[in-house]
């Protein structure tokens, strides 16, 4: 028996029952591609969170003027829009939200919301589609 370091093992190939490697750049774009996949499967928890505490803040600061469920349990006769009919308009996005509840409205109270606050609202109104 020899002593010191083992003998390298064999390259594994097709010989051995096992295909031949793929190439380093194969390998490159399948890593990319299953990095792609976790990190958007690690924001799915958060967009859950601000959409939650979204919820909470229109509970708190918009359900006195706009309907903010899903499912109402009363209807408003003011011409306010109720949340799930925002989240509905085709044009409705994360940046135009962002941009509406950014700047002051006559008929809006200016609560002056933060950036998470703002973001946690637009997740819930985006989650009402």
């Amino acid at each position: 028996m020899r002593q010191g370091r083992p003998a390298a093992p064999e390259r594994l190939t097709a010989r051995h029952g096992y295909p031949d490697w793929p190439q380093a750049g194969h390998m490159e774009a399948r890593m990319r591609k299953m990095m792609a996949i976790m990190l958007a499967l690690l924001s799915l928890p958060a967009a859950a969170q601000d959409s939650q505490r979204g919820r909470v803040l229109a509970e708190r600061w918009c359900m006195a003027c706009h309907i903010v469920e899903r499912e109402p349990r009363s209807a408003t006769a003011d011409g306010v829009p109720s949340f799930p009919a925002i989240a509905a308009k085709p044009g409705t996005t994360t940046a135009s939200l962002d941009s509406y509840l950014s700047t002051g409205h006559t008929r809006m109270p200016d609560f002056q919301l933060s950036r998470g606050e703002r973001n946690a609202l637009v997740a819930y109104i985006l989650s009402l589609r």
